[in-house]
């Protein structure tokens, strides 16, 4: 096995990513992580501002306007199936790496909905590849179906609940990358985004959105 970073056999301990990159322990520090979708970054990755580069991967399918719309009613549909409904006052704006930080001043933010009155905009990273493009669009859809409904948890419950609509849309998309995103979500420490969501998926697993819905709403 050949260490990713200096092409040289790894010996001893090294560490991996979900497309199966290896770098050795002495380099993994020099290892810039994918803004997308959190592989290993090679020296044809892209930077894209504020220090952060997408990988080849994302570069060769990054979303693009033309998947815009198919995405979005993939999602619309999945959503429509269930207890969730329609989510339909919102409209969408790509944006830079830059302009997210400058709206989220957090620059790990990929995405964001905003309330301009009774309607909503939901601002996404265009570097996003297309798997990516559709995890965190899932996510801000369900921001703003606890808006509509004036429900406001305790912050865990409601990021949990959106990456709840994530991990449901995610397991409909059958590539690796999005089974990886997945995993990611599941092994999350974060006590809000990693405890919040693990929470709502067994509620989920045991009475469906159903129960979900009732927990976000207590």
């Amino acid at each position: 096995m050949n260490c990713f970073y200096c092409g040289r056999s790894i010996i001893g301990r090294y560490y991996y990513d979900w497309a199966g990159h290896a770098v050795c322990e002495k380099h993994f520090a020099n290892i810039v992580i994918c803004a997308s979708c959190g592989q290993y970054c090679d020296s044809h990755a892209r930077d894209i501002g504020m220090g952060m580069k997408v990988c080849s991967h994302c570069q060769k399918y990054r979303i693009e306007q033309t998947d815009c719309d198919k995405i979005i009613n993939f999602i619309k549909h999945i959503y429509a199936q269930t207890e969730i409904g329609l989510i339909t006052n919102w409209h969408l704006i790509m944006v830079s790496a830059e302009k997210m930080y400058q709206l989220t001043h957090d620059k790990n933010t990929r995405g964001l909905a905003q309330a301009v009155g009774s309607n909503y905009t939901i601002f996404i990273y265009r570097e996003l590849s297309r798997v990516a493009f559709a995890q965190v669009l899932a996510h801000e859809m369900l921001h703003i179906y606890q808006y509509n409904r004036n429900i406001h948890p305790e912050k865990s419950l409601c990021e949990g609940f959106c990456n709840l609509g994530s991990y449901v849309v995610l397991k409909a998309i059958h590539v690796k990358e999005a089974d990886a995103a997945v995993e990611n979500m599941k092994k999350c420490t974060d006590p809000i985004y990693g405890d919040g969501f693990r929470h709502l998926l067994t509620i989920y697993k045991n009475g469906g959105w159903h129960d979900a819905i009732l927990e976000i709403g207590k």
